[in-house]
C-alpha cells in the first residue's frame, strides 16, 4: 500500500501530519508517523518495534523501496523507508539497522518555504536506480532524489499544478504515474526521464475529488493504473506497453478503462498479484469495508468502460462483520 500524508493539524507551527504505508509482503511491517515521529512496527514477535523522532522535521509522506548498493556484493539488495518532510527534505532509512543511508535531501526546500512546498507523495524507483520521487503542492516539478547521497539526480515537469500522488511499477519496464492537484494523470517511462525533455506516453482525466490513493501495475500487454478518492467507486485507467509508440505533448487523455462499483467509501485500492491464466484482483479499504473486485482480461481488452461490480465484499454492519461472496451474505 502506497504511503499517504494523512490528516494534518497545524497549530502555531505544531505540525501533527500522520500517515502510515505497510512495507513489502516479504517484510511484514507497517510504519506510521505523526508530527516528527515515525514508529516501525514488526508482525514477527521477536522483533521489536522501533521509534524516532526528530525535533527538527514534520513527517508529511512515506513509501518503502529496494537498493542495490553501495555494497561489496553487486547483486546486494535492502530495503529502505523513505519519509517527506514538511520543510521539503526527504530522509532516508535502512529498514534492518533503522539507520540513515545518508544525509537527508534537501528535496523542496530550495525551491521554496512554508506548507505548499511540504513533500505530499513519494514513489520508489526500481532498485538499480537507488532513488525515490518526490512530489509536493506549490511546484509541478517531480524530483528524483538519490537514496545515498541525497542529492537531485532528475527534475521534470509534471502538468501545470503541484503534485498531490505518486506510484510506480517494476515489472515489464520502469513506469511512473504522477496525479496533480486538478485530477489530471500522466504516465511517464522512467527511462525518458534523463533526459528531462521527454513527454509522458498517456494523459487521463482522474476523479474530480482529491486522490486518497493511486497504485499502478503491469498486465499483460498493459499498463494498468487504480485510482481511489474517498468514494464509492476505484477508477481503473490504462495504456499499451508498447515502448515505441512515440509519445506526443499534444496527444488526448485517454478516458477510464472501468469503474470498480462498491456501496462503501474506499479510500485506497491495490492489486493483488495475478496467478497465471486468472484474472487480476483488485483489493479496496475503506473506514468500513474490504473489498475485492476481478478484473477479466476480456473487460480490459474492452475499448469502452466497464462497470465491476465486487467479488468479495466485507462491511462491518451493527457491529457484526458481513460477508458479500457469490450474492450470499453469511454473518
Amino acid at each position: 500500500m502506497s504511503g499517504k500524508s494523512g490528516k494534518r493539524n497545524t497549530r502555531r507551527g505544531n505540525d501533527t501530519r500522520r500517515g502510515c504505508c505497510f512495507g513489502p509482503s516479504t517484510d511484514s511491517s507497517l510504519l506510521t508517523f505523526v508530527g516528527s515521529r515515525w514508529k516501525l512496527w514488526h508482525e514477527r514477535q521477536d522483533v521489536a518495534e522501533v521509534t524516532h523522532s526528530d525535533v527538527a522535521e514534520a513527517y508529511s509522506a512515506v513509501c518503502w523501496g529496494t537498493a542495490s548498493g553501495p555494497s561489496a556484493d553487486p547483486k546486494a539488495t535492502s530495503t529502505f523507508i523513505a519519509l517527506g518532510c514538511a520543510s521539503g527534505h526527504v530522509q532516508v532509512w535502512n529498514a534492518n539497522s533503522s539507520e540513515l543511508l545518508g544525509p537527508a535531501a534537501q528535496g523542496f526546500q530550495p525551491i521554496g518555504r512554508g506548507d505548499d512546498y511540504a513533500v505530499t507523495s513519494l514513489a520508489a524507483a526500481q532498485p538499480h536506480r537507488n532513488s525515490v520521487f518526490a512530489g509536493c503542492r506549490g511546484v509541478p516539478e517531480v524530483l528524483e532524489v538519490s537514496v545515498f547521497d541525497g542529492t537531485t539526480r532528475t527534475t521534470f515537469k509534471a502538468g501545470d499544478v503541484g503534485i498531490s500522488a505518486l506510484a510506480t511499477t517494476t515489472m515489464k519496464g520502469e513506469w511512473l504515474v504522477s496525479a496533480g492537484f486538478n485530477g489530471g494523470l500522466q504516465l511517464w517511462s522512467v527511462a525518458g526521464l534523463a533526459s528531462g525533455k521527454s513527454p509522458p506516453k498517456a494523459r487521463f482525466t482522474g476523479p474530480a475529488n482529491p486522490i486518497t490513493s493511486l497504485e499502478v501495475c503491469t498486465a499483460g500487454k498493459q499498463v494498468l493504473m487504480a485510482c481511489a478518492d474517498g468514494s464509492t467507486q476505484v477508477d481503473i485507467f490504462r495504456s499499451s506497453l508498447d515502448t515505441s509508440e512515440k509519445p506526443t505533448v499534444k496527444k488526448a487523455s485517454v478516458p477510464v478503462a472501468a469503474v470498480l462499483s462498491c456501496t462503501e467509501m474506499i479510500r485506497s485500492a491495490i492489486f493483488m498479484s495475478p496467478r497465471k491464466g486468472q484474472s487480476l484482483g483488485v483489493v479496496g479499504y475503506g473506514a468500513f469495508a474490504v473489498v475485492v473486485w476481478n478484473l477479466r482480461t476480456d473487460i480490459l481488452a474492452d475499448a469502452s468502460a466497464q462497470t465491476v461490480a465486487p467479488a468479495f465484499f466485507l462491511a462491518l454492519v451493527n457491529w457484526k462483520v458481513v460477508f458479500l461472496e457469490s450474492g450470499r451474505v453469511q454473518t
